[in-house]
C-alpha cells in the first residue's frame, strides 16, 4: 500500500481552527513556561519566533526549523504531549487530532521527532481503550507509516503495538481498519532490517493470535488486492517463524508482551532445567 493518497478522507479541521482561534486570543507567557522548567529554551524561541512572524516568515521558519514542531505537538496551556490524543476527549475532537497526526507522520523526520517525544505512548494508549472504527483506523496508520522507517522498527519494539492492534484486528468488522492493520503488521517485519527484530515481531503476533485471524481472514474474498496480498505475506513470514520457535521463545515472548499464559510446558520441571539459565541473557532483559 502506497502512502501517496492513503488518507482516504480529508481532515475536519473546522473544530482545530476554531479551537487555534480561541487560543490565539489570548497571548500566552512562554517565559513562564521556560521559568517553570515545562519547555526548553530551545522550544521558547521557537515559539515566539513563530508567533511573531508574518505567513512567508512562518513558511521559511518551517521550512529550516520544521523538525521543531513535533516536539511541541500538545505544549499550551492545560495540555501536555501525552494528553493530546485522549479517549476521554469528544470524539470528533479528538479524530481532528489524529488527521493532523497521520498527515504530520507522512514526513519522515517528524516521525523520529514523534517517538522521540514517547508519542507512541499516546498511540496505544488510544487503540487499548475502546474506540470507534474511525480512531482505530486512524492510530493504525500512524503506526503503518512510523514503520515505513527499519530504525523506528527497532525503537517501536518498546511498545506493545502488535498486541494493541492484534485486539482490534480480531474483533475488526471494517475492512477499512482490517487493511491498515495488516498493512502495519506488514511494515514491522518487511521494513525491519535486523533479524532479531524481525523475529521478535513474528514471535509476538504469533503470541497474540495473528497467524489464526489470518487463516479466518484468508478465507473472505476481498476487492482491494492490498488486502489479499498482505495475508499471503503474513501467513508466508508467520509459518517460517513457527518453525523456527521453540518453548523457550514462546516464553519470551509472551513475557515481553505482557501477555503470560501458563502453559503446561512451561510448569514442566524439564523445560525450566534446561532453559532457567536462559533468564540471564542479555543482561538479564526477561528479568528486569
Amino acid at each position: 500500500m502506497d502512502i501517496r493518497g492513503a488518507v482516504d478522507a480529508a481532515v475536519p479541521t473546522n473544530i482545530i481552527a476554531a479551537k487555534a482561534a480561541e487560543v490565539r486570543a489570548n497571548k500566552v507567557n512562554w517565559q513562564s513556561y521556560l521559568q517553570g522548567q515545562m519547555i526548553s529554551a530551545e522550544d521558547c524561541e521557537f515559539i515566539k519566533k513563530f508567533e511573531v512572524a508574518h505567513s512567508e516568515e512562518k513558511q521559511i521558519i518551517l521550512t529550516n526549523e520544521g523538525h521543531q514542531t513535533p516536539k511541541l505537538h500538545g505544549t499550551g496551556p492545560d495540555s501536555s504531549g501525552q494528553g493530546t490524543i485522549s479517549p476521554s476527549e469528544s470524539s470528533q475532537y479528538v479524530q481532528c487530532v489524529a488527521g493532523c497526526l497521520q498527515l504530520m507522520l507522512r514526513v519522515n523526520e517528524y516521525r523520529f521527532a514523534w517517538v522521540e517525544a514517547d508519542g507512541v505512548n499516546c498511540i496505544t494508549a488510544v487503540l487499548s481503550n475502546k474506540c470507534g472504527f474511525q480512531l482505530q483506523y486512524q492510530m493504525g496508520f500512524c503506526v503503518w507509516l512510523l514503520a515505513f522507517n527499519s530504525q523506528l522498527c527497532e525503537q517501536l519494539r518498546r511498545y506493545n503495538v502488535v498486541p494493541a492492534l492484534s485486539d482490534i484486528l480480531q474483533e475488526s468488522v471494517k475492512e477499512k481498519v482490517t487493511r491498515i492493520i495488516l498493512a502495519a503488521f506488514r511494515n514491522l517485519l518487511e521494513k525491519s532490517a535486523d533479524r532479531e527484530t524481525r523475529q521478535e515481531y513474528a514471535l509476538a503476533m504469533i503470541q497474540c493470535k495473528v497467524l489464526k485471524q489470518l487463516e479466518n481472514l484468508d478465507q473472505q474474498k476481498y476487492d482491494d488486492e492490498d488486502i489479499t496480498e498482505d495475508i499471503k505475506f503474513l501467513l508466508e513470514s508467520l509459518g517460517e517463524s513457527v518453525q523456527d520457535l521453540s518453548s523457550f521463545d514462546e516464553y519470551s515472548s509472551e513475557l515481553k508482551s505482557g501477555r503470560l499464559e501458563w502453559s503446561p510446558v512451561h510448569k514442566s520441571e524439564k523445560f525450566w532445567r534446561e532453559n532457567a539459565v536462559r533468564l540471564n541473557e542479555k543482561n538479564y532483559e526477561l528479568l528486569k
